[in-house]
């Protein structure tokens, strides 16, 4: 065989895999750890990731939120930022405690970030973490199927977002949000994270209605094996440039949870409403006087 056959014959080996990797949204780094909420958050920081924030969206979950420089940069040039920060989740099981994470290539690629550092984040988690197996999409995703992801014919993709308000400048609406969400009984701000001078990516726990974190996870997680309720939330707003945005729910719960039949996702038909409503009370300019 010639060298110039050989050297074909290479280059499509090489185009198909960089083309036809399939993806799977988390990575279950252990089914019995002995990791803890503090052993992950300094094994993150040890590792070069930045720690954010912490929530308990549900009895037994705990959900650590992180993110990098490198997710940081993709995301600035990204139309959505919501692939700079990435979560981590530990959920006690009757085998013990079940450490995951999400997969990089995931998140990167069904927000549409370049995804130029996923290779090297996946590593650098496995090596932190391990990396038992891939779950959450059986049947997995490219990479050019996630960047179109939508669960079925009709519903949103990741540009689809809701404009919840928009403000003069970019700290009025950072300081009417903060407060909002502060004087709010039904969320909580687990993260601000700015990455850049114009877009701020919030992230936030819904404590309760039909739209919280423990009523999705609850139905997710019926018949999941591992868990990944835990790595669903929080749920994200952004402000950019004064405008408040946030993903649409039939879009953020689909991309989450891709494996959920139809009929599982009737049993929460109301939780996109629900967080767009709560979402909308938080971002009205009628809900306080911006000093």
């Amino acid at each position: 065989m010639s060298f110039l056959q050989l050297f074909i014959i290479a280059l499509v080996i090489h185009s198909h895999n960089a083309m036809g990797s399939s993806f799977q949204p988390y990575i279950l780094a252990e089914k019995n750890s002995n990791l803890d909420e503090k052993s992950v958050q300094d094994q993150l920081k040890h590792a070069g990731f930045e720690v954010l924030g912490t929530t308990y969206p549900a009895k037994g979950y705990t959900t650590v939120t992180f993110s990098h420089p490198d997710l940081k940069k993709e995301a600035a040039k990204a139309v959505v930022p919501l692939g700079a920060v990435l979560r981590a989740s530990l959920v006690q099981t009757k085998a013990g405690t079940e450490v995951s994470y999400c997969s990089p290539h995931w998140w990167a690629y069904a927000t549409r970030l370049a995804g130029s550092s996923s290779d090297k984040l996946a590593r650098k988690l496995a090596d932190t973490f391990g990396n038992e197996s891939s779950f959450g999409c059986a049947k997995g995703r490219t990479e050019s199927k996630l960047r179109n992801f939508n669960y079925a014919m009709g519903m949103p993709r990741v540009s689809d977002v809701d404009v919840l308000s928009t403000f003069d400048s970019q700290l009025e609406a950072i300081l009417a949000l903060n407060q909002n969400i502060k004087s709010s009984p039904h969320m909580d701000i687990v993260y601000s994270l700015d990455i850049d001078k114009k877009t701020r990516l919030i992230g936030v726990h819904l404590k309760d209605g039909k739209g919280s974190d423990e009523t999705v996870i609850g139905v997710a997680d019926a018949l999941s094996n591992p868990k990944q309720g835990g790595l669903y939330g929080p749920y994200e707003i952004y402000i950019q440039n004064g405008k408040v945005m946030a993903p649409r729910g039939r879009f953020r719960i689909a991309v989450a949870f891709p494996d959920l039949s139809m009929s599982t996702f009737m049993k929460i038909v109301a939780a996109p409403g629900a967080i767009l409503d709560a979402f909308k009370s938080v971002a009205d300019k009628k809900a306080i006087a911006v000093k």
